[in-house]
Order: structure tokens, then sequence, then C-alpha cells
């Protein structure tokens, strides 16, 4: 046996406590490591976990996409046949609605074809039932003016004077037409108003013209005398004075187109028979009827008679013979007819010399020795106005 020397013990003492440190040195390193590698698997583990979860999260997610998108496409397939089927229902209804609008249209063209025969039916029987009225009126109205003779005279041989009349009714007709009721007066009397106004009346209804001539000389006319008209006393007096009515007083003349109303009855007040609202009544419903109204008044200058017929008319024309009357007696007339509210639309001068007449030669003065001389001889006295007609006429024959 090897002896142990002294000096030897501590050494191995030493070397057996580092060695002893080393060891526990290399357990707590180990127990580290092994703690560390423990930590890092508890890491590791809950990394793998938490992913797994964010996988699985993932997964649920997409699988909740992938249902929702189907869901989605379900709906959208739901909705379009919804609304494919809404369409067609739509459409349906529009072709029956068209079909039952061409089948109401198809009727209602039946029923307006149906109709119109109808109605062309009863337009043709209303036709042959107002011709029959027409001619039972006409004769009701010939047997109405079967007892009026008239005699209207005739200037055809009298160039001058026809074309005198065709060229103051050219001035009328351009005056406008507006201008249809003309009431014709003189400054005094004798100065022809009557003569051109029927004249004017005449000259009228030979262009085609329906007129009608109306003696407002209520006073002192002349129309029935000169014009030879046998059983008719009536005229426009009664009818101002509600004796009569409108139909009553119309007289037909031999001359086609021109109907005149008489002066009636001599009455005691003319100017307020010629004033009132029946007056001006008749002249608008003769507007409607007859397309020129002429009224014949008497002298501005002796009575108011003519301003008050002119209110009622739309336009006066005076008459003035040849170197009858001043021109201030003229534009007193004009001034008078103004102040009714009337308008002066012209003037004729009457009973031109013959020397003045130039190229007319005959014009109307051998007229007026025939009919002014005779039936016109007093009337200066217009306090004679209310004498019985009667009796002046009976005074006429006798003279004749």
């Amino acid at each position: 046996m090897e002896e142990i020397k002294y000096d030897d013990a501590p050494v191995s003492v030493a070397e057996s406590v580092k060695e002893a440190a080393l060891n526990a040195v290399r357990e707590g390193a180990e127990q580290a490591a092994e703690e560390e590698a423990r930590r890092i698997a508890e890491e590791e583990a809950v990394r793998a976990a938490e992913e797994a979860q964010r996988i699985a999260a993932e997964e649920a997610a997409r699988r909740a996409a992938e249902e929702e998108a189907i869901r989605a496409a379900e709906e959208a397939q739901r909705i379009a046949a919804e609304e494919a089927a809404r369409r067609a229902a739509e459409e349906e209804a529009q072709r029956a609605a068209a079909e039952e609008e061409t089948r109401r249209t198809a009727e209602e063209a039946q029923r307006i074809a149906a109709e119109q025969a109808r109605a062309e039916r009863r337009t043709e029987i209303s036709k042959e039932d107002a011709e029959q009225q027409r001619r039972d009126a006409e004769r009701e109205d010939d047997k109405r003016h079967a007892e009026v003779s008239m005699r209207l005279p005739q200037y055809e041989d009298d160039y001058a004077l026809r074309e005198a009349f065709k060229t103051l009714r050219t001035n009328i007709e351009f005056a406008g037409e507006d201008k249809k009721v003309l009431a014709i007066t003189s400054c005094v009397r004798d100065e022809g108003k009557s003569f051109v106004s029927m004249n004017l009346a005449m000259t009228l209804a030979e262009s085609g013209r329906k007129v009608l001539f109306v003696d407002g000389d209520l006073r002192k006319s002349v129309t029935i005398g000169r014009y030879r008209i046998k059983g008719r006393k009536e005229g426009l007096s009664n009818f101002l004075a509600a004796q009569t009515n409108l139909d009553s007083i119309l007289v037909r003349t031999n001359l086609r187109g021109l109907d005149i109303v008489l002066a009636g009855h001599v009455p005691p007040n003319p100017s307020e028979l010629l004033g009132g609202k029946r007056f001006r009544n008749m002249m608008k419903d003769m507007r409607r009827f007859y397309e020129y109204v002429i009224v014949d008044c008497p002298p501005i200058g002796e009575v108011i008679d003519a301003a008050v017929i002119a209110k009622a008319c739309d336009g006066v024309i005076l008459v003035t013979a040849s170197g009858h009357d001043s021109g201030r007696f003229l534009a007193d007339a004009k001034e008078q007819m103004e102040k009714s509210g009337s308008r002066v639309l012209g003037v004729v001068i009457n009973k031109m010399p013959r020397e003045k007449r130039g190229r007319y030669g005959k014009y109307y003065g051998r007229y007026y020795g025939r009919y002014y001389g005779r039936y016109y001889g007093n009337y200066g006295g217009y306090g004679s106005y209310g004498e019985d007609s009667d009796k002046k006429a009976g005074k006429k024959k006798k003279d004749s």
C-alpha cells in the first residue's frame, strides 16, 4: 500500500470541493437549462395554441363568410325570381289591359259610328224639318205681307244717279265693319235726306246685302205717300208704344234683300219714344238679322229726334243741298250730333247744279221736282208735325 503523504491531503479535499462545486454548478446549469427548455416549451405550446386558435377563428370566419355568401346568393336568386315573377305579372296585366282597351276602343268606335249615323239621320230629318219650317214661314210671311203693296222707283236709265249711290255705298263699306246701323239726317227740310236714305238702302240691297230701312221720321213721314204703300198703317211708333210686336211692322219690298219699317201713326211724344229702351233694343236685334240698317231721321236743325236716334246708331250721315246751307249751319249740325255721342261719318251733297256735275250729267234734279215739291212743301212747319196723317193724305188725294 502506497503511503499517503500529509502534504497531499488538502489538495484532494479542495479538488473534491471544487468538483462538488462544479457538479453543483453543472446541476444548476442543467436545471436552468431544463427550466429554460421547459419555459420555451411552454411558450412554444402557448404560441402553438394561439396559432391554433387563430387558425380555428380564421377557419370559422371563412366558413361564416362562405355561409353568408351562400345565403346572399340564395337571397339574390330569390329576389331575382320574385322580380321576374312580378315583371311577368305586370306584362300579363298590361297585355290584359291592352286587350281590354282594344276591346273598349272597338266598342266605342262602333258606338260612335252608330251615334254618328243616328246624328246624320237626325240632321237629315232636322234639315228636312227646317226646310219645311222655312217654307211654312215663308208662306206665312208671304200671307202677312201679301196685303202690302209698295212701288219702289227704278233708275236703270239714269247711269249717273246709280253710280253716285254706288260710290256712296262703297264709301260706307270702307268705313268699317262696325258701321252697320246708320242714321241719315239733314240740317233743315227739303234737302233730300229721305230720298238719299231709301236709295242708299236700295243700292246696298242690290249688292246682295240684307238691308232694313227704318222710317224714323215719326212726325212727318213721306214714305207711305211717296212709294204708294197700301194697306199698312202700323209702324215704328206703334211698336215703340208697345201696341204691336216687331215682326208685325217689318214690311217686305219688291227689291230682294230690302225690308222696311214704316213710321206708323203720328205719336204725341216722338222724342220720348225714340229715346226709350224699346228702340235701343230694336236696333240691337236688327244688327243680328240685317247687314245694314238705314234710319231716315228728321232734320237735326228742326227737331232733336235725329240726335236721339243717333245714340243707338253706329254713325251719322248728313245730307245737305248744294248752296242750301251755310258752312256754319253744317258745323252746328255736326256739333249737335257729336254732343249726343254720335260719330258723323260724312256729308252727302245733294241737288248739285247741272253745270257743276261734270261728266255725271243727269243727277238728282229731275226727281226732286216730282217728289219733294209735292211732299215737302209744308216741311217748314214743324209745329204741324202732330197733325193727323190721314187728314194730310186726304188733302194730297184731293190735290191730285
